[in-house]
């Protein structure tokens, strides 16, 4: 089972919890997150990156060639003080 919390360039990202089989059906539920204001990682199984979406998530033993989107959302306060 895929981890639930990852971290990506000391980000905290939550697995949105579906294990995706294409590479199609997980890009877009991510740009589904992405129009919600989430940020978004996505990666295969085998803690491989896919190209163009960030850094690859820490390497545990995973089965291959399913995609994860992993999710995080900065906190109202803190994009406030950030603008």
């Amino acid at each position: 089972m895929p981890q639930f919390v990852v971290f990506f360039e000391d980000k905290k990202f939550m697995w949105d919890g579906k294990i995706y089989e294409t590479q199609g059906q997980a890009d877009e539920v991510k740009s589904g997150y992405e129009k919600a204001a989430f940020e978004t990682r996505l990666i295969t199984e085998d803690s491989s990156p896919v190209p163009g979406t960030g850094s690859p998530a820490p390497g545990e033993a995973r089965s291959q060639g399913k995609y994860l989107v992993y999710t995080r959302r900065m906190a109202v306060q803190q994009a406030a003080i950030q603008s």
